[in-house]
């Protein structure tokens, strides 16, 4: 008798039902589909990065150093009708400001269009445009210490009685940096050069990267630490990438984008083996997309991948990758009817997106760069006044791939 009140009880135990009684009808198991509850990794809210809130600020560029961690955001600050300016931030790799703001050129000269680039002890270097006269550009830069102090006063990078414009900049593991730039040789030819030179600022070698009589132009320039480097730049409407050793040699050269379509604005970044990812707008019909290509160490081209194809106009990418893991992000422009908005779409190491966030809305001109830890940090400046500054400023916000 025991013995049956012990295996009526275990019976109970397990079915929640008594003895005897009818078993309760059991419903099974069934999986749902659930909305997509991926966050973007973009955090926290817009950040203003210029303390000086007089008249427009806008060009940001961008720049990290891998070792320390550190950013540095530069751009054009129009302190007074044809008098913009330089000016540069600091930031450690938690986002804060290190420093006050910092005016790179501040003469009575119309100074514009900033690059930067950091080495591996944050020491940077900014190069930017300087009107000579209206057909007559020049490019300047100057060198600073990871503490925000000069290491040098601006010096020449490109001067001569030709007009030379639209700079970018790359910095080696040790301070060497690479400028590259457009040379307007006539009307319509234009040609891309790049000039070497020392961590000290010492020219150590120009070299022609495009210089036939189609129009070449819009260089964007990387470097790894150990000092190669690629360029990119546009040839009529097609983007080439061509690869050199940290002595100059050109290694090779590639047509990441060669269609009958129209391509223009490329971004380049490198990892750490010297593995290129080049991002460009291309033209499809009347509606501007983004895509992006691979490139390896060795010059094998990857397939195409698709970062942003809507019904919106998405222009200017800028590219940055992470090193070790591969994976890259790049920044654009995205234009619905009157809205204008900066994005941010984050890929795999495998060219898979991952996700895309909106930065925010009425911003442009976005420059991003990958630092330490998986970090990475987008700048790109107001078309409409706020809160945080009326006129329109430069804002900033992190991000984690």
């Amino acid at each position: 008798m025991l013995s049956f009140f012990r295996q009526s009880f275990r019976q109970w135990a397990r079915s929640g039902t008594r003895t005897g009684a009818r078993p309760q009808p059991v419903r099974r198991l069934e999986c749902e589909p659930l909305e997509d509850r991926l966050l973007p990794s973009l955090t926290g809210a817009n950040f203003l990065v210029n303390t000086t809130k007089t008249r427009l600020q806008n060009q940001p560029s961008v720049a990290s150093s891998l070792t320390t961690g550190c950013y540095v955001v530069v751009w054009t600050d129009h302190k007074a009708t044809n008098d913009p300016n330089i000016k540069a931030q600091r930031y450690d790799a938690g986002g804060h400001k290190i420093g006050k703001e910092i005016t790179v050129e501040g003469s009575r000269q119309i100074d514009h269009d900033p690059v930067v680039a950091m080495d591996a002890h944050g020491n940077f270097v900014v190069v930017w445009t300087r009107d000579f006269y209206a057909s007559d550009t020049d490019l300047w830069a100057v060198r600073y210490r990871a503490d925000g102090t000069r290491l040098s006063s601006p010096f020449r990078v490109a001067t001569n009685y030709k007009a030379e414009f639209d700079p970018s900049v790359a910095m080696a593991g040790n301070g060497d940096f690479i400028v590259g730039y457009t040379l307007r040789f006539n009307g319509s030819d234009t040609d891309v050069y790049a000039k070497m030179f020392k961590a000290n600022g010492t020219l150590a070698r120009t070299i022609s990267v495009a210089a036939s009589t189609r129009p070449e132009g819009q260089s964007s320039v990387a470097a790894t630490a150990d000092g190669r480097f690629d360029i990119a730049c546009t040839d009529s409407n097609n983007i080439i990438l061509q690869r050199f050793s940290k002595y100059g040699v050109r290694l090779g050269s590639v047509a990441v984008a060669k269609t009958t379509r129209t391509e223009r604005a490329p971004s380049v970044a490198l990892d750490g083996n010297g593995n290129a990812v080049v991002a460009w707008q291309v033209q499809v019909g009347s509606n501007w997309n983004v895509q992006a290509r691979r490139v390896s160490s060795s010059g094998v081209l990857g397939s195409v991948i698709t970062v942003q194809a809507t019904a919106a106009q998405e222009t200017g990418p800028s590219v940055s990758i992470d090193p070790t893991t591969r994976r890259f992000v790049v920044a654009y422009q995205s234009v619905t009817g009157s809205t204008k908005a900066v994005k941010v779409t984050e890929l795999s190491a495998a060219g898979s997106v991952v996700r895309t966030a909106t930065m925010g809305t009425n911003l442009t001109g976005p420059a991003v760069a990958v630092g330490a830890n998986h970090t990475y940090l987008v700048a790109a400046n107001s078309i409409l006044g706020n809160s945080l500054d009326p006129d329109g400023g430069i804002f900033g916000r992190r991000g984690l791939l």
